[in-house]
């Protein structure tokens, strides 16, 4: 039986899901939509986050997918 349950297939819930399997932690992940977004769920990377995803292996398919470089630093605070 899972020990973890997540909450949301965002890009947080996503990647707590890929590093509690690495860990070996059995869980759950739940979601309410049954396939992706349209829309993005994140408005941008910090350098820890893509740390991150360089560790777990998915950097390289994040930076491939992400918003076109002509829309960099369009994001208003």
């Amino acid at each position: 039986m899972p020990a973890v349950a997540i909450v949301g297939g965002g890009p947080t819930g996503l990647v707590s899901s890929i590093l509690l399997s690495l860990c070996g932690i059995p869980h759950v992940l739940f979601e309410r939509y049954p396939s992706t977004s349209i829309h993005p769920k994140a408005c941008g990377y910090n350098h820890r986050t893509i740390e991150i995803f360089r560790q777990i292996g998915i950097e390289k398919d994040v930076i491939q997918h992400r918003a076109p470089k002509t829309l960099d630093g369009r994001t208003a605070w």
